[in-house]
């Protein structure tokens, strides 16, 4: 039989919205201290095809992994925008202090379990209206901020994280953005037209001993909020986190910190599987004064979280703005260089020297940007060091297992990206791992195309 556990969990007041309410009636939802049922949830593994286009003058050969993420019996696009769901919203609370640089609002809509979702996967909004050219307005889509069991523990219900989008143009005019301001002024009771859910590279991990860090900035906090709230306020016969779970959450000021007291709540509940770091960048400052962003709180623990990252069952996620990708690379890559991994940079022209000599040119970019245009090599083969989220880039937890699986560590490489940013991070990961002929192509893509080398388009990504 299930286990069952309450939890109560307290949500920011706002003098906007009453503090006594029921759940009898739709206009009238509890927020201010709401208590939550969870029952068992379970899921298992299934075999997945790994992505990759191969071009050599060998043949391919297919290969099959087991996934490690809980991917079994995932539903996506069971509702898409020319028929949406139609659910109600229950709750919709500003979760931010009056003094905060925006508003970032927590709201819970009914589904009756029509919209089946993972811990991870998005949903997409259609706001109601017209846009300037007199056709329905486009979806959005949002990262799902609750477990799959929702908020309120009955597989009912799911739950946003939205920031009230608001900015002045260069003209002078003030902007709101359609669907974060539709969804941030929906009172209980409104219709919301959802479609999804979407997207399957932020799953879990299924290995209920896996360190799982996780970096988010603002409301890149959302998915992280669903696993933590599977990990620490759900109990399940078939899955009990023994792992590690680290989260780093970046945000301006103390009042835009998201869901605060929760995650106090889960650490003083599980000390030993979760550790928990701020980064509140106008107010915080490291040792030498300089302003504490999020990939600055980490390299408080850098050579901690090396040692972390060099296991096989870490999963590290990103959610949120892509900035701090480059400062991450910053911290990590001299680690690796004491390591022995130092990192071999060379110049474009070089590299299409290398190339053309017989070199494999892998391009760890994501398969979007590859099918856009690519590196015009005999040899390529694309597999993506960052997967493309909703709400940002992650990293591919399998991206060296799939390179070993499509070549051999005595083969050369020339590794490239856009920019030479996450190249670098691969390369570094590859001689980590035993490859010894990677070299690492500085300025990527953008820096061949600027010298007005050849490229080529790919329309067809073969699944191997």
């Amino acid at each position: 039989m299930a286990s069952v556990v309450t939890v109560a969990v307290s949500f920011p007041s706002s003098s906007t919205v009453p503090t006594r309410t029921s759940f009898s009636a739709l206009d009238r939802v509890p927020f201010q201290k709401v208590s939550f049922q969870y029952r068992d949830f379970s899921i298992s593994g299934r075999g997945v095809s790994i992505r990759a286009q191969v071009t050599t003058e060998e043949p391919v050969t297919k290969v099959v992994k087991e996934s490690k993420k809980q991917d079994e019996g995932v539903v996506v696009n069971k509702f898409k925008p020319k028929d949406p769901y139609t659910g109600r919203c229950l709750l919709n609370t500003k979760i931010t202090g009056d003094d905060a640089p925006g508003e970032t609002w927590h709201m819970v809509f009914s589904t009756e379990g029509e919209v089946p979702y993972r811990e991870g996967q998005s949903i997409g909004v259609v706001p109601d209206g017209i846009d300037k050219n007199g056709k329905p307005h486009k979806l959005r889509l949002y990262s799902i901020a609750s477990s799959a069991l929702g908020d309120f523990g009955d597989s009912k219900t799911v739950s946003l994280c939205v920031k009230r989008l608001v900015y002045t143009n260069d003209n002078g005019e003030v902007v709101k953005g359609v669907c974060s301001n539709f969804l941030c002024d929906l009172k209980p009771g409104n219709e919301v037209k959802i479609t999804g859910p979407v997207g399957k590279e932020m799953l879990m991990p299924k290995d209920p001993n896996a360190t799982i860090i996780m970096l988010a900035t603002g409301t890149g906090i959302a998915p992280f909020r669903s696993f933590l709230w599977k990990i620490f306020f759900e109990k399940h016969e078939d899955y009990k986190f023994n792992g590690l779970a680290w989260l780093f959450l970046g945000v301006p000021t103390s009042s835009s910190l998201l869901y605060k007291e929760e995650f106090e709540k889960m650490k003083e509940k599980s000390p030993e599987n979760f550790r928990l770091d701020f980064a509140v960048s106008r107010e915080q400052t490291n040792e030498k004064g300089e302003k504490m962003y999020i990939q600055t709180r980490m390299a408080e623990y850098a050579q901690e979280l090396w040692e972390l990252l060099k296991k096989d069952n870490t999963f590290v996620y990103m959610c949120g703005l892509k900035g701090m990708e480059k400062g991450i690379d910053e911290i990590m890559v001299p680690l690796a260089a004491k390591e022995g991994a130092d990192v071999v940079t060379i110049d474009v022209h070089a590299a299409k020297g290398l190339i053309q000599s017989g070199y494999v040119y892998l391009d760890v970019r994501t398969v979007e940007e590859f099918q856009k245009g690519h590196v015009d090599a005999t040899k390529i083969i694309n597999i993506p060091y960052m997967l493309s989220t909703p709400k940002g880039m992650v990293k591919n937890p399998n991206f060296v297992k799939e390179v070993s699986s499509a070549c051999n560590k005595q083969d050369h490489f020339i590794v490239g990206c856009k920019s030479g940013v996450r190249s670098q991070y691969a390369t570094t990961d590859l001689l980590a791992d035993g490859f010894k002929n990677v070299k690492d192509m500085e300025g990527g893509y953008m820096e061949w195309v600027k010298n007005k080398f050849h490229v080529k388009v790919s329309s067809d990504i073969e699944e191997l």
